[in-house]
């Protein structure tokens, strides 16, 4: 594996652990119960899951799976 192709590599690994973020840090406003260290936020209550939140979080886990197939995708590709 050339320095090119690590990089490409080290880049779609990121984007997918950015979006595995993202998602996780959208669906924690809607949860009871928060699943980071830092605990839950400052008001302690979630908010209301309304068919807007819904459809952001559908986006964002859709944009995970993406990613996570991009990565493994690049991951399986014989490199020369």
């Amino acid at each position: 594996m050339n320095d090119g192709q690590r990089m490409r590599l080290l880049l779609a690994r990121d984007a997918w652990r950015d979006a595995e973020k993202a998602y996780s840090n959208e669906a924690a406003r809607y949860a009871g119960v928060w699943w980071f260290p830092e605990g839950p936020p400052a008001d302690g209550w979630p908010e209301p899951v309304t068919a807007a939140a819904l459809a952001r979080l559908r986006e964002l886990r859709e944009a995970a799976d993406t990613a996570r197939t991009d990565y493994y995708d690049l991951a399986a590709t014989p490199q020369s």
